[in-house]
C-alpha cells in the first residue's frame, strides 16, 4: 500500500467523512498549483518539494536518505518502506500524514479550519492555530504579528514569559518558519490574491502603509493592519521583497 492509498483509506474510514475520496480526487489535487504564486506560474502540487512540508526533522532526513524529493514521489512510496526505517516512529509518520492531508484535502482535516477574514486579527489567529501546536510559540508569533493591535516588542514578551529577548526572537523565528510551510500559504490564498492584485495595479514598489489601507478596503476590514505587522506577514511569501524605505514588490517584476 502506498502512502497515497493509505491517506485515501484513512479519510474514507474516518468517523464522519463528509464525502468519499477517490483516486480521481487525488489526481486532480496533485495537478493543481502547489501554492499561490505571484511572479510566475506555480508548479503542480505533485512537483512541490517535500522540504515545504512542516514535517518532523527525522522524517525530512529519512525522505532525503530514500531519495524522496517531491510530494508525488512521497505519495507513491509504499508505507512499509517508510516504516521500515529504524528511526521513523509512528508519531513522525502520523504528523507527516496529517501535513499531507492538510495540504491536499484541508476540508477533511478537523484541525484545519477555514481562514477567518473578518479582520486582520481574526485572519492571523486562524492561520496560526493549525500551523503552530506549541502554545507559547503560537502566542509569541501572534503577539509579534500584531493581531491585537501594535506588535509587542521582544523585550515586552521576554518580561511576560520570563525569558530573554534573544530567546523570544529564537522562538518567533521557529514559529515563522512553521508558518512558511506550503499548507499555510495555500490556506491564505485569498489574502495573497488581494496583495497581488494591488501590487500588479501599481507596477512599481508599493508603500506598505498604502498596501495596509488598500487591503483593509478590499478585505472589508474596519481598520488596516499595523504596518510592522504586515511587513512580517508578507515575509511568509518567498516571492515578495521589501526595502528599507517601506516599499514592497514582487520578485521579477519591473520596478520603475
Amino acid at each position: 500500500m502506498t502512502l497515497a492509498q493509505k491517506i485515501l483509506q484513512d479519510l474514507n474510514q474516518s468517523a464522519a467523512p463528509k464525502r468519499a475520496y477517490t483516486d480521481g480526487d487525488l489526481a486532480t489535487v496533485l495537478q493543481a498549483p502547489a501554492y499561490p504564486s505571484m511572479a510566475e506560474p506555480s508548479p503542480p502540487l505533485r512537483e512541490m518539494s517535500v522540504t515545504q512540508l512542516a514535517a518532523p526533522r527525522r522524517a525530512q532526513r529519512i525522505m532525503l536518505d530514500l531519495g524522496i524529493t517531491t510530494i508525488g514521489q512521497l505519495l507513491d512510496t509504499p508505507v512499509r518502506n517508510l516504516m521500515s526505517q529504524w528511526s521513523f516512529a509512528e508519531q513522525s509518520f502520523a504528523r507527516l500524514q496529517q501535513q499531507l492531508v492538510r495540504l491536499m484535502f484541508p476540508q477533511a482535516d478537523p484541525g484545519s479550519h477555514e481562514v477567518d477574514y473578518a479582520s486582520y486579527a481574526a485572519m492571523v489567529a486562524s492561520i496560526i492555530k493549525p500551523a503552530i501546536s506549541n502554545r507559547r510559540m503560537a502566542q509569541i508569533v501572534q503577539a509579534r504579528l500584531g493581531s491585537e493591535g501594535k506588535p509587542q516588542t521582544l523585550a515586552a514578551l521576554g518580561r511576560t514569559y520570563d525569558i530573554t529577548r534573544e530567546r523570544v526572537r529564537q522562538i518567533e523565528q521557529v514559529g515563522m518558519e512553521q508558518l512558511k510551510a506550503a499548507t499555510t500559504r495555500r490556506r491564505m490564498a485569498r489574502f495573497w490574491k488581494e496583495v497581488w492584485t494591488i501590487l500588479e495595479s501599481w507596477k512599481r514598489p508599493y508603500p506598505i502603509s498604502r498596501l495596509a489601507k488598500s487591503l483593509a478596503t478590499r478585505m472589508a476590514w474596519s481598520e488596516p493592519p499595523p504596518v510592522r505587522s504586515l511587513q512580517r506577514l508578507l515575509e511568509l511569501h518567498a516571492e515578495l521583497e521589501r526595502d528599507s524605505d517601506g516599499n514592497v514588490w514582487t520578485k521579477g517584476s519591473a520596478c520603475e
